[in-house]
């Protein structure tokens, strides 16, 4: 069986600390173009891997869903109801938690902000209620938790 490549379609990624000159890649004896951050299969891949250009876009596109469900969040259908968080807002989070979860604090920051954010819509919370009390109130464990807790099953 014989694998065949798009050169087209293909982007050359060489993850490394190191300011190095890495040397052009060819397929088919066409060079493969070089890009600083290539997505794949839903992440976005940075040649230091930080994921901060993964963290950003992504919060980004949770801000536009949250903008979308903000009406149906604040409905007065009950607490017990309102799953939404944990079946649409949460999973498009923390998808591969596993590989990004490991990134420093700063990043993480971001994704506990826009919980926060979406637990005080989600419950109607006053300003002074503590993000700590609306997690517990609502049983919703903070991102660096589910990270922590995904990275030490490995």
């Amino acid at each position: 069986m014989e694998t065949k490549f798009n050169e087209n379609k293909s982007t050359h990624i060489t993850f490394t600390l190191r300011p190095t000159t890495i040397p052009p890649v060819y397929i088919n004896n066409q060079i493969i173009p070089m890009d600083d951050s290539v997505k794949y299969l839903g992440l976005l891949l940075d040649k230091r891997l930080t994921w901060a250009n993964h963290i950003k876009a992504k919060r980004t596109c949770l801000n536009l869903r949250l903008h979308k469900l903000r009406p149906l969040l604040r409905s007065k259908i009950s607490l017990t109801n309102k799953t939404i968080y944990k079946q649409i807002l949460r999973p498009a989070m923390t998808y591969d938690i596993q590989l990004w979860g490991t990134t420093k604090n700063s990043n993480l920051a971001k994704f506990q902000a826009f919980q926060s954010i979406t637990l005080r819509v989600l419950s109607n919370a006053p300003w002074f209620v503590s993000n700590h009390t609306l997690h517990q109130y609502l049983n919703i464990p903070p991102i660096s938790s589910l990270a922590s807790h995904h990275y030490n099953k490995f």
